[in-house]
């Protein structure tokens, strides 16, 4: 057993797990640079499903992922689930682009998730 503390309930629930590692990613196309979090659970099942359903466009399923995901330096999110259409409007090449960088930080890398959204390597 290791040196560390053993946590309780309230030590489980009460750690920043989700903004502590924010992960910058330089976005000239936008002017600058955004921000990523980590995923909470049900945000990453969502996305998972989201993902498999081949109803839903490739690039509205990442650009839903960027509603979730970019925080501003406080790690409050940037956007609502409303503005994934707005997201889905602007390039589709940075969306991909920063929804990749998303999915990295997240380790949301599996195989059939790759193939889902239709990242380039899951072939």
């Amino acid at each position: 057993m290791s040196d560390s503390p053993i946590l309780s309930g309230a030590d489980i629930l009460g750690a920043n797990d989700i903004t502590e590692k924010l992960l910058p990613v330089d976005v000239p196309e936008w002017g600058g640079t955004v921000l990523i979090r980590k995923l909470p659970c049900t945000d990453r099942d969502a996305f998972i499903l989201k993902a498999k359903d081949k109803d839903v466009k490739p690039t509205a399923t990442l650009a839903w992922l960027l509603t979730r995901a970019l925080v501003d330096k406080d790690g409050v999110l940037l956007f609502g689930t409303a503005d994934a259409a707005k997201l889905a409007s602007k390039s589709g090449e940075v969306v991909e682009r920063v929804g990749s960088q998303v999915i990295k930080h997240n380790k949301l890398t599996g195989e059939e998730d790759a193939k889902a959204v239709g990242e380039p390597d899951a072939a």
